[in-house]
């Protein structure tokens, strides 16, 4: 389809996520259409669905705007084709967590206090083995974690409140580039002969 992979959620209301749109895979739990946003739709269960409609490099990013505050939403990477397994940024009201899932067993690697507001746009960043938690362009989390090395970008959220939303996802490659500068050797003076 061609990258960056977006979706705006724009649906109606009580569609499943993967019937609204077969680009995207559920791993765990379950997810569907409210007010033109995604939501977490399945009771006391953490939920996880990958975008499955491209090819993505092990460096990759997610991203999408939180548009109402609830139990949690956030953005995944490194998301496994079935397992619910993958690195996740999630946000609540107080307080924004970077974890790993590995085959449904959650574990955070590093998190901090902050009030989550509609409208902050959540980003997740992987490059070979750094996590990196963006609010609105700032970073805020980052944390090095070798566990999961390859995978597909989505989204995570929890319990099933019509008051846990986000809109406007994003997902693509971080092309890593360096430059060696080069370095000239000295030159040497000329001394004038007297």
């Amino acid at each position: 389809m061609g990258l960056p992979a977006t979706d705006a959620f724009t649906g109606t209301n009580g569609t499943a996520l993967q019937t609204y749109s077969a680009n995207w895979t559920i791993n765990a739990g379950a997810f569907d259409i409210q007010s033109n946003n995604v939501h977490p739709n399945a009771a006391s269960v953490h939920g996880m669905a990958h975008w499955n409609a491209d090819t993505f490099l092990d460096n990759q990013y997610a991203q999408m705007t939180v548009t109402a505050v609830g139990t949690y939403i956030g953005v995944a990477v490194r998301c496994a084709v079935s397992a619910q397994t993958g690195y996740a940024f999630r946000a609540e009201a107080a307080t924004i967590y970077i974890q790993e899932w590995t085959a449904g067993s959650g574990a955070t690697l590093t998190s901090v206090a902050y009030s989550t507001q509609v409208n902050d746009v959540l980003r997740l960043e992987v490059v070979g083995q750094t996590l990196t938690a963006k609010v609105n362009g700032v970073v805020k989390l980052s944390v090095d974690d070798a566990t999961i090395t390859s995978g597909l970008p989505g989204i995570i959220g929890f319990d099933n409140a019509a008051g846990t939303r986000g809109d406007d996802w994003e997902a693509g490659n971080l092309i890593i580039t360096t430059h060696q500068g080069l370095r000239r050797a000295p030159q040497r003076g000329v001394m004038d002969a007297r």
